[in-house]
């Protein structure tokens, strides 16, 4: 049994939404394109500490105080690190509108609808932003480079499943978690950069 909840620990913590946000970061610097006015070193430092470093600080200090666990599993603790997120990602959108990066733009846009949507429906139950911070990434990763990329989707589904088994969250939050981020990121992807 400890077995299976270190393989749901570490996938857990693999698909913890702001170090998976660091991952897609790089993704999208090292190999994608419409970064405006911005050089990739500034697009990667602008998201780095934007879309990774503030989102995830106050967990770690709100664990070492005692407030909350590592999953935040008390959902009515959530609304805090998520009105941190959409504070951030707000100023991130704004910069990256005004460097006219449209990618990135477009990827971050995608991150504030999906946490705004994430905070609204958490007050009334529990959503998995861990299903929803895996699904929107691999969906964008598909959009902009290409539909061979949806196979990533198997990454979504270890994810869902592994939240299911660890008693995270039920079936159903996991995978309205995963829709919602694949519909705001298509949406926001298809408004900024249509095919």
């Amino acid at each position: 049994m400890s077995e299976q909840i270190d393989i749901h620990e570490a996938i857990a913590l693999a698909a913890y939404p702001p170090v998976l946000d660091l991952f897609i970061t790089v993704v999208f610097v090292a190999f994608g394109s419409g970064f405006g006015l911005l050089s990739r070193i500034s697009s990667f430092a602008l998201l780095f500490f934007l879309v990774t470093l503030i989102p995830l600080v106050p967990v770690p200090v709100y664990i070492r105080k005692g407030l909350v666990d590592f999953y935040v599993s008390d959902r009515r603790q959530r609304t805090r690190f998520y009105l941190i997120a959409i504070a951030s990602y707000s100023v991130a959108v704004s910069l990256l509108y005004y460097f006219r990066s449209a990618t990135l733009f477009a990827l971050v846009l995608s991150y504030l609808l999906i946490t705004i949507a994430a905070m609204l429906i958490n007050l009334k139950w529990k959503i998995s932003a861990h299903a929803a911070g895996i699904a929107g990434p691999v969906t964008a990763i598909a959009y902009v480079f290409g539909p061979q990329y949806l196979v990533l989707h198997a990454l979504t589904i270890t994810v869902m499943w592994s939240r299911v088994r660890a008693k995270a969250h039920s079936a159903w939050q996991v995978v309205a978690g995963a829709a919602i981020s694949i519909a705001i990121t298509l949406a926001a992807f298809y408004l900024v950069l249509p095919f």
